[in-house]
């Protein structure tokens, strides 16, 4: 069987099509997850106790972090009616990436890489991480410098 040139085109552009229209699909489906986990979060009674302790445990259990987990609530809390949501954004290929961003404050305190050398003697849990220019200058004034 000979492969026209025309044959070969009409499988690439419905190739192509499928792929975009799964990746719309998971891209939606993504952030009808995120509102869900948001939704259940905020409607829990054990979410009127200790806020902060609950979603570091379920941080632990589940396969969220606890950062994610405050963008779901945000996410929810702001946008309470999902289908609104997603009818008006409905013209863009918006990504759980792209809500979070649009989530976050618009200016984040500055922050500072951690100097491992001067971290050293902390835990290894803070050792990795990102801290606010406050923690550094706290950590000068404990270690004796400036």
């Amino acid at each position: 069987m000979d492969i026209t040139r025309s044959d070969f085109q009409y499988l690439e552009e419905e190739l192509n099509a499928i792929l975009v229209e799964r990746a719309f699909q998971a891209r939606s489906l993504k952030l009808m997850t995120m509102h869900e986990l948001g939704l259940a979060v905020l409607t829990s009674p054990l979410y009127e106790g200790n806020r902060a302790a609950l979603l570091r445990d379920l941080a632990h259990v589940l396969p969220i972090g606890r950062t994610e987990f405050y963008a779901c609530i945000q996410f929810a809390e702001q946008h309470p009616d999902l289908e609104a949501f997603m009818s008006a954004h409905a013209d863009k290929r918006l990504s759980w990436a792209q809500v979070k961003r649009s989530l976050l404050p618009a200016n984040p305190a500055p922050r500072m890489p951690i100097d491992r050398r001067a971290a050293a003697g902390f835990s290894k849990a803070a050792i990795g991480t990102v801290w606010t220019e406050k923690d550094h200058a706290h950590i000068k004034e404990l270690l004796g410098y400036e």
